[in-house]
């Protein structure tokens, strides 16, 4: 039989009279008896034992432990076990420190093992039991206000939803989904103190950037001038590819024909800037609105603006990938024609077949034609395909942005700097005495949560709602087979 008795040290060297309330575990070799507080007024917990100043009074006193003190022993003693003991029975007395267990991280305590019972697990939720009667502070004030806003955002998406064709338009904007993973975060049944924190920084950042942004002079200009920035390198970008660009023999037919008609797309772009440039003087009002709400929704806004400025280089991507798969596709259905081959739908193989001569002629004719205006199709593609990447780096960037700061672990980092973050995986447990009570002899321990290192206290949180997103293996993939990607960030087909 194994009894151990958790005591808190200031306990332990106070030497005054005073009740001891905590839990007791019963078990089939031990007992644990954790005394966290001397305080009747916190409910749930249960009154363990006592401190007394003689021993001529315990004899006298119902309950299940006490300890004494006199003027010879430098601190109390136990004098009393309601448990019946024998020469087999092992008395460990634990000496801990509250302050240590309060510092140790929420989300690493629990997967620590520490005595076969899990004790110290115990032991800690008892402590912080004690604060969550009396906490309600500003984290508690600030997750009210947050979840508040999250149901804002949900009702908002219900109204949305009923609009029709602007739904369709609003839902695939950046700003809304990046708005949707906010809610889901905040909702979340994990959120607690630590993400709290993170969204307090997400927002400081924001009114930090809009503060720095009211004081630029005129940011429409900018704008429009980014803009026009862009569409002077099309335009020159599209010039390099008349005639033999690189030492290319491209079809003149289609080489003409692709360059009027992304020429004029391009002039069609730049006219409907110019259409809408008295609108986007009003670009800072967004940005000023969402810096309200996080550094997050600015860089969510921000990839909303970068691919609207960008659409045209995304659509003459669309229309070359249309071409390439069309080759792609032709090259292998009438190459397997070439070889006297078909597939087999119904038994899904490829099997031999007699083709007719006319049959053989045409494929031999269509695949001519095909492989003579590929190097014209695959110039065009790779070019609008290296944009289209690009952009896609770009957008790929700011979402890992948006990630990293709603799962950055600014109260762990924080606590770890000021020295009052603990994990349990590093405790120590160092045998300070064996006192010889009146009972039988008592082995005193000391529970010591040393100080984590940054690793072991900073720890990002998990973010499942960005793994939609195509990862770049599979988007350079998507690149090499013609796959058509979306205008925003390309997902995974579910």
């Amino acid at each position: 039989m194994i009894v151990k008795v958790y005591l808190p040290r200031r306990l332990y060297n106070s030497k005054k009279k005073c009740e001891l309330y905590g839990e007791v575990v019963i078990e089939e070799k031990s007992i644990s008896y954790f005394i966290v507080s001397e305080n009747a007024q916190i409910p749930d917990l249960r009154l363990l034992g006592r401190v007394c100043a003689s021993e001529n009074q315990v004899d006298r006193l119902d309950y299940s432990i006490v300890f004494c003190f006199d003027d010879t022993a430098p601190n109390i003693y136990l004098s009393k076990l309601n448990v019946k003991l024998s020469d087999d029975v092992n008395t460990n007395l634990f000496l801990y420190d509250e302050r240590q267990f309060r510092c140790i991280d929420n989300e690493t305590h629990a997967c620590s093992e520490f005595i076969e019972s899990g004790d110290v697990y115990l032991l800690r939720s008892l402590i912080m039991s004690q604060m969550k009667q009396s906490r309600f502070g500003f984290e508690v004030l600030a997750a009210m206000f947050f979840k508040m806003l999250a149901r804002c955002f949900q009702a908002f998406e219900s109204v949305l939803a009923k609009s029709g064709a602007a739904s369709k338009i609003i839902s695939s904007t950046t700003l809304h989904e990046h708005a949707t993973i906010w809610r889901k975060y905040v909702m979340h049944e994990k959120f607690h103190s630590g993400h709290v924190w993170t969204v307090i920084l997400d927002i400081f950042a924001g009114i930090l950037i809009t503060i720095l942004f009211l004081h630029v002079d005129d940011p429409s200009k900018y704008f429009i001038q980014f803009s026009n920035t862009i569409i002077l390198q099309l335009r020159s970008l599209l010039d390099s590819l008349k005639g033999s660009p690189v030492g290319l023999k491209l079809n003149v037919q289609l080489n003409n024909f692709f360059l009027d008609c992304f020429v004029y797309h391009v002039d069609l772009w730049a006219t409907f800037l110019v259409l809408v440039s008295p609108l986007i003087h009003y670009l800072s009002v967004p940005v000023v609105v969402l810096g309200f709400f996080g550094l997050s929704f600015q860089l969510a806004l921000l990839t909303d603006v970068i691919v609207f400025t960008s659409l045209h280089a995304q659509c003459f991507y669309i229309y070359t990938a249309v071409l390439y798969h069309v080759e792609i596709v032709g090259f292998r259905t009438l190459w397997k024609v070439v070889l006297g081959k078909r597939k087999n739908v119904l038994k899904d193989r490829v099997e031999s077949h007699d083709y007719m001569n006319r049959q053989l002629f045409l494929a031999t004719l269509f695949f001519a034609i095909l492989l003579f205006l590929f190097p014209t199709v695959i110039v065009y593609y790779v070019v609008f395909a290296f944009l289209r990447t690009c952009i896609y780096f770009v957008t790929y960037t700011l979402m890992v942005m948006r990630r990293f700061i709603l799962s950055f672990p600014i109260r762990s980092m924080v606590l770890w700097i000021f020295g009052h973050h603990m994990n349990i995986s590093n405790i120590d447990v160092n045998l300070i005495e064996v006192a010889h009570s009146t009972l039988q002899p008592v082995y005193v321990f000391a529970l010591e949560v040393k100080k984590s290192s940054l690793l072991g206290s900073v720890h990002f949180w998990k973010m499942d709602y960005f793994d939609n997103y195509l990862s770049v293996d599979q988007y350079l993939l998507g690149i090499f087979k013609g796959q058509m990607m979306g205008f925003t960030l390309p997902k995974t087909v579910k």
